[in-house]
């Protein structure tokens, strides 16, 4: 506790140090641009609520359409200095946010939970994201939201398209470098009564080289190189359908019911030993929402959901050449059902505004292994027929005290876990396969407004998150199995920060201080399992904008983490965590006039100096890339955007992508695949 209190009293020097800065810089800046008119984009939504301090900034569907667009992980790296992509392959990556990623970062789709089947993660719940289906994605650092489980570290919310009365269509045709191919339409309108929404898109693409030549299926482990065959595939092809029906059933009701569908083909995932050779999604939701129904209801919301993720991995692709691994190809079949429901009643009274609410969520997880050639059965319990069910209840609310307001709340959880069959592999560490969890969570934000144009906040938060499926029940090998003793990981988080407006220039500072409780750690002796561990994280960021006069704008972030462990998993004396990136900044500079839009962005990060070397992980080298785009109205109805991305062809890599290859049981050391390299690129929008 001593050593706890010595880092939050120099995480609060170090904020006064950077409102000092940020007011000396800026004295420097004209008065005159305070009358400057600012162009407010359609891509960058600031979030609703003032108060929302802890909130970053939104990706809108704007920038979706004009960007070349691989998947929502590479965007949201790009957009903010404080999240991090880990690359995995041409498609499918990671994104973490202040150093928390994987499970301990959780993703809503229409505000249900969103995860995928794979045991090794080779497709993250962002990857099941038709991104051109999306209005917008917010990303919310930290446990201060306690309407879902599992937000240990923050969430990244996905909000789709809503259907509209008017009749619009859209169409998007994309093109670049790699042979990157892309196309979609969306269709909307309807009645006051009846709305409808439908949209269609493909994507396909090439593996990429990087800035020093190598492509990407060069990175395949020497025991599973790609085949001749497997170098002429293409990097991913990959198609969704999606469709949103809204009924009005009164002036205060309505009733919404979506359903997404992806088909993934081929997606080469090269840092393992195996592709994915088929993936299925299916997302389907039912939506009630009611206004003033009762005394005591002021707004009513009821969500059913349903989300089936069916991944089928193979390695027909590799060449069969590794000492120690099977001599035949193999095929994998694994799959993830979730589906809940999600009940929330909001009360709006003279002394606070509060919302109550109770959930189900039910998953069903497991997976297969095959001799594809002759089709026998070679891992029957893989993950083997995971069942959990997570109960939930929870209440928050707001209130405005004069310049001060208020957010809070509290939640339950309650959780069963287990395995329907044996353990073969987890017998070495316990007997049980059954487990109940439970636990609490809850957060107080406290936002003081002492003028029109400056905020000071403090936001203290405790979450938690479940392990997952595969920590808990995998049974790989005799050598690598999950851990059913597995406890909850719990964080306990101060955030303090603030924003002033000094003339034209508006900036921002945010630090926080992460406590995690049982944090889950993978390790790898006497054998590779996961444990848990008590471990810290903390760190800083701040953010400026500056217009420029009328059609110039100036923004400029930085962010800056680390990731300490206070107990050490066996074998492992370092202590550092792993996977915690470096400090990154990013500096853009737009322009705006008429039917022109143009940026130039400059990204940078630090060297990986802190990396967790006892697991792996390897430092590396700092790097900068820098990135054009334009935009210009043709005409009424037509828009054409061009890009250029990694402008000087720089060979870099953004992140150690530490953790076990499940399918392959890989070494320790974790592979690292290097970012591409210059991509030029073209979008043409259509609406009417």
């Amino acid at each position: 506790m001593h050593k706890a209190r010595q880092r939050l009293a120099a995480l609060m020097l170090l904020a006064l140090w950077c409102w000092g800065a940020a007011a000396a810089a800026a004295s420097t800046a004209t008065s005159t641009a305070a009358v400057a008119e600012v162009v407010e984009l359609e891509s960058l939504l600031v979030t609703a609520e003032a108060e929302e301090e802890l909130a970053q900034r939104a990706v809108g569907a704007e920038l979706l359409r004009q960007e070349q667009v691989i998947d929502l992980a590479e965007l949201l790296s790009q957009q903010s200095a404080s999240t991090a992509l880990i690359r995995k392959s041409g498609y499918g990556n990671e994104v973490s946010v202040r150093g928390f990623g994987k499970a301990d970062l959780g993703v809503l789709y229409d505000d249900a939970m969103l995860e995928g089947a794979c045991g090794s993660r080779k497709d993250p719940a962002l990857s099941h994201v038709p991104l051109l289906a999306v209005k917008q994605v917010r990303v919310q650092p930290g446990p201060f939201d306690v309407a879902r489980h599992g937000g240990l570290g923050g969430v990244v919310a996905v909000e789709t398209a809503e259907p509209q009365t008017e009749e619009t269509a859209e169409l998007w045709l994309k093109g670049g470098s790699f042979d990157y191919r892309a196309a979609a339409l969306q269709l909307t309108g309807g009645t006051e009564r009846f709305q409808a929404l439908m949209g269609y898109a493909a994507t396909r693409m090439d593996p990429y080289r990087d800035g020093g030549g190598r492509r990407l299926t060069d990175y395949a482990p020497a025991g599973r190189p790609y085949s001749a065959a497997g170098r002429k595939q293409a990097a991913f092809d990959k198609q969704d359908v999606w469709t949103k029906l809204r009924w009005q059933l009164t002036p205060d009701q309505s009733l919404t019911l979506a359903h997404t569908y992806g088909l993934a083909e081929d997606v080469l995932t090269p840092r393992v030993a195996v592709d994915i050779e088929k993936e299925r999604t299916a997302l389907t939701q039912l939506r009630y929402e009611g206004e003033h129904l009762a005394r005591y209801s002021d707004r009513l919301q009821l969500r059913l959901y349903h989300h089936d993720v069916q991944h089928e991995p193979s390695d027909r692709y590799r060449e069969l050449v590794g000492a120690g691994l099977p001599g035949f190809h193999r095929r994998f079949e694994a799959r993830s059902t979730l589906r809940g429901a999600h009940l929330a009643n909001t009360l709006d009274t003279p002394w606070a505004q509060l919302t109550f609410g109770v959930s189900h969520d039910h998953q069903n997880w497991n997976a297969n292994a095959f001799n594809a050639a002759s089709g026998a059965r070679i891992n029957n319990a893989f993950i083997p027929g995971v069942r959990s069910n997570l109960w939930g209840g929870y209440v928050q609310g707001r209130r405005h005290l004069g310049a001060l307001t208020l957010k809070g709340g509290l939640r339950y959880d309650e959780a069963r876990m287990a395995a329907t069959q044996a353990l073969p592999f987890s017998q070495r560490l316990t007997a049980g396969n059954q487990q109940r969890d439970r636990y609490g969570s809850g957060y107080l934000l406290a936002t003081w407004y002492p003028g029109e144009d400056s905020s000071l906040f403090v936001g203290l938060g405790q979450g938690a998150r479940l392990p997952t499926g595969a920590e808990r029940y995998l049974q790989g090998s005799a050598s690598f199995f999950g851990n059913p003793a597995l406890k909850p990981t719990r964080n306990r988080e101060i955030d303090i920060g603030g924003s002033h407006q000094f003339g034209a220039l508006r900036g921002q500072v945010k630090l926080f201080y992460a406590d995690l409780t049982d944090f889950i750690y993978q390790q790898a002796q006497p054998f590779k399992t996961w444990g848990n561990i008590d471990a810290h994280l903390y760190g800083a960021e701040t953010r400026f904008d500056l217009p420029l006069g009328p059609f110039w704008q100036l923004q400029a972030s930085a962010a800056w983490q680390r990731g300490r462990k206070d107990e050490q998993p066996p074998g492992n004396a370092d202590r550092d965590l792993s996977e915690v990136p470096p400090w990154k900044t990013r500096l853009a500079l737009d322009y705006a006039r008429r039917a022109l839009a143009l940026e130039v962005e400059w990204l940078h990060a630090g060297a990986s100096r802190q990396v967790d070397e006892a697991a792996g992980e390897v430092r590396m080298a700092d790097w900068d890339v820098v990135n054009l785009s334009a935009r210009y109205e043709l005409a009424r109805h037509w828009t054409l955007h061009l890009g250029v991305e990694n402008l000087f062809d720089a060979y870099y890599a953004v992140a150690n992508s530490y953790e076990y290859d499940v399918v392959s049981g890989a070494a320790v050391a974790p592979p690292i695949i290097y970012e591409p390299g210059r991509m030029a690129y073209l979008s043409l929008v259509s609406r009417w």
